[in-house]
């Protein structure tokens, strides 16, 4: 689901937009819009970026705080660890702080994008639903013994990777936001909703043997109360 299946981006690409009402309101046979499920959390997001700082990489929260202290007390970068592991990282308690902040806030967004996803789950297009229903179906036919989990993994990447995170990312082009003319988000802004999309795709994909030693999840939050309810929104779905 995560390759560039044809037939795959056909159909999402399909009921994004004929399946979906551009606009908002409560018209148009009681269909929300992406608009309407996601538009107060992309605003959100806009109106407090520069507040945001989302990083959920120990070491790029490191390296963020180095800077400020060569900033503020002229200690330069290189004199503190530029090369630095995780471990290290770790050991630093204002890094620590600064990053268990970062998951704070970005985990208390994602919920919030997840209440608005989940309070509206009927009114996703009923194909792409069905399509869901039909792949989680196939998929426990062909492997019997998977669990639950693995096989809702296939679900979550159909609905959050390729029908809602392009909307999250890039809301202006999805009607999801209205932008004044010749406008466009700035990177800073556009960078955090692509790091809130990441983590709630990938939460939505978790497994709990997954290995999340890439810095693809948040080490810290592995078990925290957002992965199990993107988890268990994706069995919504279908």
């Amino acid at each position: 689901m995560t390759n560039g299946v044809l037939a795959v981006k056909l159909i999402v690409n399909f009921y994004r937009g004929i399946g979906m009402k551009v606009g908002s309101g409560a018209s148009y046979g009681n269909k929300e819009s992406l608009r309407d499920i996601l538009g107060e959390r992309v605003k959100e997001v806009i109106s407090r970026c520069d507040e945001l700082n989302l990083e959920w990489s120990i070491v790029e929260t490191y390296k963020k705080w180095a800077q400020r202290k060569e900033t503020e007390n002229g200690v330069q970068v290189s004199a503190i660890d530029s090369e630095i592991t995780e471990d290290k990282a770790a050991a630093i308690p204002e890094v620590v702080e600064l990053f268990e902040d970062n998951i704070n806030k970005l985990t208390s967004l994602v919920d919030g994008f997840l209440a608005s996803i989940t309070a509206s789950v009927k009114s996703l297009p009923y194909g792409l639903r069905y399509q869901a229903k039909v792949m989680y179906e196939a998929l426990s036919s062909k492997f019997p013994d998977a669990s639950e989990e693995l096989l809702l993994v296939s679900v979550g990447n159909l609905i959050y990777y390729r029908f809602l995170n392009p909307a999250i990312c890039a809301p202006e082009a999805f009607d999801v936001i209205d932008l004044p003319a010749g406008t466009a988000l700035d990177q800073k802004t556009r960078k955090k909703l692509g790091q809130i999309a990441r983590f709630l795709q990938h939460s939505a994909s978790y497994t709990t043997g997954k290995d999340i030693a890439d810095g693809s999840l948040p080490p810290k939050t592995a078990e925290h109360e957002t992965i199990q309810k993107a988890t268990g929104s994706c069995a919504l779905f279908i």
